[in-house]
């Protein structure tokens, strides 16, 4: 009596061993799995996050470099402007200026002087009061 008691005694302890240990093994494998899959997606979440960021980064900076070379262009653009205006005005203020001395020194009319060298008129009219 005592060795089957000892018997279904060791084989209740055994079955619940094995049992254990394969819910340890089957908890384990999926603590396993899962952390794999956790893995992974959390990579792929990262990775297309990183990538909408990189996006994001990527499109600003361009904003931001277009808007500099702009800004550039425009200067330079409004710099060649401004020198041609410049160079504009003064080839007007030195016929105008011509043109008062075609009037003064040589008694000639300011409308003739004007059209000789290139002047408006109103303006060779205007310096002639000043003067």
């Amino acid at each position: 009596q005592e060795d089957a008691n000892w018997f279904r005694q060791n084989s209740y302890d055994t079955f619940w061993r094995d049992y254990n240990t394969e819910m340890a093994n089957a908890r384990e494998h999926g603590l396993k799995a899962g952390r794999k899959k956790g893995l992974e997606l959390g990579r792929e979440e990262g990775r297309e996050l990183g990538r909408e960021e990189g996006l994001e980064l990527g499109r600003e900076e361009g904003r931001e470099i277009g808007r500099e070379e702009g800004r550039e262009i425009g200067r330079e653009e409004g710099r060649e402007e401004g020198r041609e205006e410049g160079r504009e005005e003064g080839a007007l203020q030195k016929a105008v200026e011509n043109a008062l001395m075609l009037v003064k020194k040589y008694n000639a009319s300011p409308e003739s002087a004007a059209i000789d060298m290139g002047a408006p008129l109103d303006k060779v009219l205007e310096a002639l009061k000043n003067a």
